[in-house]
């Protein structure tokens, strides 16, 4: 069994008292649907930072970006939210990849 950094974050966490809407956050934030949509909450913002985060990185690098569960974003109401969230990452990518003089 192959144990990923979420799982390994998560327990971590729970050791160390964290809330367990955090602890499942972690846990779940590659499979959110795991647990029943609530909205916008800290397990979807979660998932949509990390997925923000690798499609930044493909395309950094030429290479397919990660789907997205768009039925999930439209059930959580972040849809009206996505290209927004995108620039957002894009803005933050960018201010890392400069140069620090």
């Amino acid at each position: 069994m192959q144990i990923s950094h979420a799982e390994i974050g998560a327990y971590l966490l729970g050791m160390w008292g964290f809330p367990t809407s955090i602890v499942e956050a972690i846990a779940h934030h590659h499979h959110p649907r795991r647990i029943p949509p609530k909205g916008l909450d800290i397990l979807f913002i979660v998932y949509a930072a990390n997925l923000l985060a690798l499609e930044r990185e493909a395309l950094a690098r030429g290479s397919e970006p990660p789907a997205f569960d768009l039925e999930l974003f439209d059930e959580t109401g972040a849809t009206p939210h996505l290209e927004d969230w995108r620039n957002l990452a894009e803005a933050v990518f960018a201010s890392q990849a400069q140069p620090v003089s």
